[in-house]
């Protein structure tokens, strides 16, 4: 019998429809549009994601927020109550306070059940690189793992999932404090483009530069090809910021390099809360990779 439930944030870039296949449950992250607080929507709800993009491209207002401790406090209640277990993947501590908001919900739990079950694991992921070890994580929950031994098996395996990408625009960036104002300055003015990739510490690292929208298509597409494990996962999943004639063509590319590996493509709309630090243009490719390349400088 399964006596724990799976959680997750809006960062794992996972919609209702996937979540409720996999029988896991989400806790929401806060976007502030002109001071007005929305949880953020990995279905479009809202706002269309035209609409949200299109918004950042107009210079909106737009700020976002991690999920609350009485969020937590909400969700790690009402499975302990129950007698259920919690286990919350979250976004690498990095990118997000969501982690640290969830450890004080615990300590508040704790003090009312010291008995209560609850593993909060930092994923040092985000995007659908989160979607991935949460996906996986579900399917080995319905195949039997005890709490104990899926808590050890995420722990273990994290590191084997990870993404390759660029960025439209370096102004969001610095917007959202990623980068100083005059790298985006002198990268815009040589149309930089940073590889992104993640590192040891759950950061996007950026890889390397190369210049002009399609050598960051070609570069990533060949750090997928060198370091992607079919064997782990066949999955990959094609994440963009309202550019899918771009990412079709990224698409193409990286099938040409892969040549008779087969694989399945899934794309994918970059949720709010990241989407608003990247801006529109960005695209991230979350893809089984080697452990190895998280520790590429």
């Amino acid at each position: 019998m399964i006596d724990y439930i799976i959680l997750t944030d809006t960062c794992s870039d996972l919609d209702s429809k996937t979540l409720k296949e996999i029988e896991c449950e989400m806790v929401k992250t806060h976007i502030f549009i002109d001071d007005k607080d929305y949880l953020c929507d990995n279905d479009w709800i809202t706002f269309s994601s035209k609409e949200f993009y299109d918004m950042i491209r107009n210079k909106k207002r737009i700020k976002t927020s991690q999920v609350d401790s009485f969020q937590f406090l909400d969700v790690f209640r009402k499975y302990n109550e129950q007698n259920m277990g919690v286990i919350y993947i979250a976004t690498s501590s990095a990118l997000s306070n969501c982690l640290n908001e969830a450890r004080r919900a615990k300590e508040e739990i704790l003090k009312e059940n010291e008995k209560a079950r609850i593993e909060i694991i930092d994923s040092l992921n985000a995007c659908y690189s989160l979607g991935m070890l949460v996906i996986k994580a579900c399917k080995l929950r319905k195949d039997g793992y005890s709490y104990e031994q899926l808590i050890e098996w995420i722990v273990n395996n994290k590191f084997k999932f990870n993404e390759s990408g660029s960025v439209g625009d370096l102004t969001y960036l610095r917007n959202a404090g990623r980068i100083s104002g005059t790298a985006a300055f002198f990268g815009g003015l040589l149309a930089l483009k940073p590889i992104i990739v993640l590192n040891e510490r759950g950061q996007n690292n950026d890889f390397e530069k190369v210049k002009g929208r399609k050598a960051s298509y070609k570069r990533s597409a060949e750090i997928i090809r060198d370091n992607i494990d079919i064997d782990f996962d066949d999955n990959i999943h094609i994440c963009h910021a309202d550019c899918e004639d771009d990412v079709k063509e990224f698409a193409s590319i990286l099938l040409n390099l892969l040549g008779d590996k087969k694989v399945n493509l899934h794309y994918h709309i970059i949720d709010p809360t990241i989407g608003a630090s990247v801006g529109p243009g960005t695209f991230i490719v979350d893809f089984a990779s080697k452990e190895e390349l998280r520790y590429i400088k």
